[in-house]
């Protein structure tokens, strides 16, 4: 027989919870996510009223005249309607829910330009000076959108904004750029990309923060610009966005660590080596490379979104030329390639004209032209993962192959 009855078992059980939670009560657990989204209601679930800032969805305008939408379909009843004659047929990217900005709308008959709209939300905590943070949303052109254009920008600030003009917030200086050939799809398009913060960041804001002079534009046009929901007038240009998932997530430790001893300029792009699959061309001899290997250039820069090819890539190539001087019967082609941020004919275009910038530069050291010619592949032959920030700056990269050997 067991010596103690099972009322005081009970009781004796009971008091070890009392005990556990007592604990608990004076030295309380926290647990802080090492990957937290740092943005309140990232994927807008939570009900907005932009015209209300006092609602408590967090999310509001940043222009006193602006008319941000906020989209929700689970209380709109029958959700098929609304998806056709209003956004398009597009599907929330997570959720139930998204946001809508113009980010450019000019009228010259009227004498209407510069209009833009933008949404700010504050930060879950204020962001660490020097600390790396991945930063990244998706956005879709809506498509009764007249013009497309090239710029999607990120501010963080120190405190919420509140501004009558448009003028007041081109006066800001977005720390993060998102820039490519034109934004033009009309479905969602993930951005991303990593931001060092300088210090006390506590607000996100969203939105186009260049002038109409300042950013490309490309007329679009789809089928159901027939809806003429936005009531667009003759020779109006509008560029309409719909924001989704939006994210701001500290770097791990390790990454932080990694990344503090990579050069930390936001002009320019460095197009680096595939690790221990090609040699360092700074030491290698071109004559002992077997034809149609592929040997990627160390070194290389370009402005971002640009092609000139900039003085501190100089020595990488002048390498590679003396090399082509004492191998007389090699000829080579340069490759370029990008990673698959942007679209498929925007990285093509790129990557031709930088292997052609490359090329150039070669050429006026008085090589050949019928030893060099140049080849862009766009993303299509990508070395790496393009969903980490590393595997797409192995991807970006200009290489040489050898593609003739004559004997003498």
């Amino acid at each position: 027989m067991h010596p103690y009855s099972s009322r005081d078992i009970i009781f004796h059980f009971l008091s070890r919870i009392k005990l556990v939670l007592a604990f608990l009560f004076l030295f309380p657990v926290i647990v802080i996510p090492q990957s937290a989204n740092l943005v309140i209601n990232p994927s807008f679930e939570q009900k907005i009223d932009f015209q209300s800032p006092s609602y408590g969805s967090n999310w509001t305008k940043c222009l006193k005249n602006d008319t941000p939408d906020y989209i929700e379909f689970t209380s709109r009843g029958e959700p098929e309607f609304y998806y056709s004659k209003y956004i398009g047929g597009l599907l929330p990217y997570n959720g139930e829910a998204y946001a809508g900005i113009f980010c450019f709308r000019t009228n010259p008959l009227r004498g209407v330009e510069n209009v833009r709209e933008f949404i700010q939300a504050p930060l879950l905590e204020t962001l660490q000076k020097d600390t790396l943070y991945e930063v990244s949303l998706v956005i879709a052109l809506d498509p009764e959108s007249t013009t497309a254009i090239n710029n999607f920008n990120i501010y963080f600030g120190r405190e919420p904004l509140s501004f009558k003009r448009e003028k007041q917030m081109f006066e800001l200086r977005p720390q993060v750029r998102f820039k490519q050939s034109y934004f033009d799809s009309i479905s969602w398009v993930r951005l991303e990309t990593t931001y060092r913060a300088k210090g006390y960041e506590s607000q996100i804001i969203l939105g186009n923060f260049l002038t109409d002079n300042a950013i490309r534009k490309r007329s679009v046009y789809h089928q159901s610009q027939m809806m003429q929901k936005w009531d667009l007038h003759e020779l109006e240009r509008a560029s309409y966005y719909y924001i989704d998932m939006v994210s701001v997530m500290k770097k791990s430790l390790t990454t932080q660590i990694l990344e503090d001893e990579e050069d930390d300029t936001e002009e320019l792009e460095t197009l680096p080596a595939l690790k221990e699959e090609s040699p360092d061309t700074s030491f290698i001899e071109i004559g002992q490379v077997h034809q149609d290997s592929s040997i990627v250039l160390n070194n290389i820069f370009f402005d971002f979104d640009e092609s000139y090819l900039l003085p501190a890539s100089y020595k990488e190539l002048d390498y590679l030329y003396a090399q082509l001087v004492k191998f007389q019967d090699l000829s080579i082609v340069i490759e370029g390639h990008t990673d698959n941020m942007g679209t498929y004919e925007y990285n093509m275009k790129l990557s031709n004209e930088r292997a052609q910038s490359v090329v150039g530069y070669l050429l006026d050291k008085g090589l050949s032209e019928k030893r060099i010619t140049y080849e862009g592949f766009g993303y299509t032959k990508p070395l790496s993962d393009n969903r980490s920030d590393a595997g797409r700056k192995l991807n970006r990269r200009v290489a040489f192959r050898i593609t003739k050997s004559e004997e003498n």
